[in-house]
């Protein structure tokens, strides 16, 4: 959903070094206390080849190979890259605030277009750690996101945001985790956007502390503590936003929210079969019905909507545009049917197939900009006017010829 298509790698790289963007395929970076000498390569780069800077500098890319320490590559990733990690599987790691020296996308190339690589899951393997993935103590300024990764194994969260506000986490996978699959703690203002988050022994998604944080079409299916968990008694999480989710089969409950957590709460166009805790309100649109999953059991759930789901064009028409945007994108039916009118429910899976573009009929205007009904021209072929038949001049009478005088 964020991602250029780089068709030739060598190509791509080599374009990439000359602009002095592609730091680690070139050589730049350095250790974690090495910025300067990066930005230096970023200049004798640029003056070798006698091309200005650009007035808007594009986004550094970064490129991870598949089996290499993720968080080297963020320790030495200049402010604002995008770091594009290959497909593979990878051990966990923890980003804390030395790590990073501006905002950070991390985003996982699992088409493999990106890096000419396979199409396979970038997977996070925690292998019993506490988190596949954690961030610690990263300033608001250097907000992180995480796109597109697959985490498993964790004891305590598959994913886990501490003091590091404003993170995003979106179409992520995050299954078979002992603890909770997403857990953000004094990390308010956050995004957990279009993720499919399943059978995880603690809480789908766990807000402690989090305050302004956004739920946004999340699958959350079979999870066995709670689907979605909004604040507890010392961490509440007030003004928080829960929207266009499916909720199905967790235990024991669908959607709690702790009473110091309801101030602000908004939550509508759900679709929760598990019920919500006392004192939680339902939304006007929220629905309890059977959201028609295509496979949703097994160690690959497939979470596609069957024709007909209530789940279809379910979503709020007033969706945040740029998060509708992206849903367009992406499809929630078998048939691969992109997300084109009002938003469905749940988890979009990526699709190659595109939205029609409207034609629109030019509308006809006056002078003075009022609009005006087009003027129809009769194309019928006109029956001509026959010519009169001309009347005929009469014959001259001759005059009688003289006889001449003697």
């Amino acid at each position: 959903m964020s991602s250029t298509n780089l068709t030739n790698k060598h190509a791509t790289l080599l374009a990439l070094c000359l602009t002095g963007l592609l730091w680690q395929a070139c050589g730049g970076g350095g250790s974690s206390s090495g910025g300067s000498s990066s930005a230096n390569q970023k200049t004798r780069t640029v003056a070798a080849i006698h091309t200005p800077l650009p007035t808007s500098t594009p986004q550094p890319v970064v490129i991870v190979p598949s089996g290499q320490s993720i968080i080297d590559f963020v320790r030495t990733a200049p402010p604002g890259a995008k770091i594009i990690v290959s497909p593979g599987l990878y051990a966990a790691f923890t980003i804390a605030a030395g790590d990073v020296r501006g905002p950070l996308d991390l985003v996982a190339d699992v088409t493999g277009a990106m890096t000419n690589g396979p199409a396979e899951p970038i997977t996070i393997d925690a292998a019993g750690a506490p988190n596949a993935i954690a961030l610690s103590g990263i300033p608001e300024g250097s907000a992180v996101l995480i796109d597109g990764f697959t985490l498993r194994g964790a004891v305590t969260a598959g994913l886990s945001v501490e003091s590091s506000p404003g993170t995003t986490v979106q179409d992520c996978v995050i299954g078979h985790n002992q603890g909770d699959g997403v857990l953000l703690t004094a990390s308010g203002g956050g995004l957990v956007f279009n993720n499919r988050v399943f059978d995880n022994s603690g809480a789908g998604v766990r807000a402690l502390g989090s305050d302004h944080t956004r739920l946004i079409n999340n699958t959350v299916y079979g999870n066995t503590a709670v689907g979605i968990a909004i604040g507890d008694t010392n961490g509440p999480s007030p003004n928080v936003e829960v929207e266009n989710n499916i909720v199905d089969m967790n235990s024991p409950i669908g959607i709690a929210v702790d009473p110091n957590s309801i101030t602000g709460y908004r939550a509508d166009y759900n679709l929760n079969t598990d019920g919500y805790a006392v004192g939680v309100p339902l939304g006007a649109h929220d629905l309890s019905t059977d959201p028609q999953f295509m496979h949703p059991t097994g160690v690959a759930p497939d979470f596609h909507l069957a024709a007909g789901s209530p789940a279809i064009g379910a979503g709020d028409p007033a969706t945040a545009v740029n998060l509708a945007g992206l849903l367009r994108s992406g499809t929630t039916q078998e048939s691969g049917a992109p997300d084109c009118s009002s938003a469905d429910l749940g988890y979009h899976y990526p699709t190659d197939m595109k939205c029609a573009t409207p034609t629109r009929t030019p509308t006809a205007r006056t002078t003075s900009g009022a609009t005006a009904t087009p003027t129809v021209t009769n194309n019928k072929t006109p029956t001509p006017t026959p010519k009169p038949t001309p009347t005929p001049k009469p014959t001259p009478t001759l005059k009688p010829t003289r006889t001449p005088k003697p």
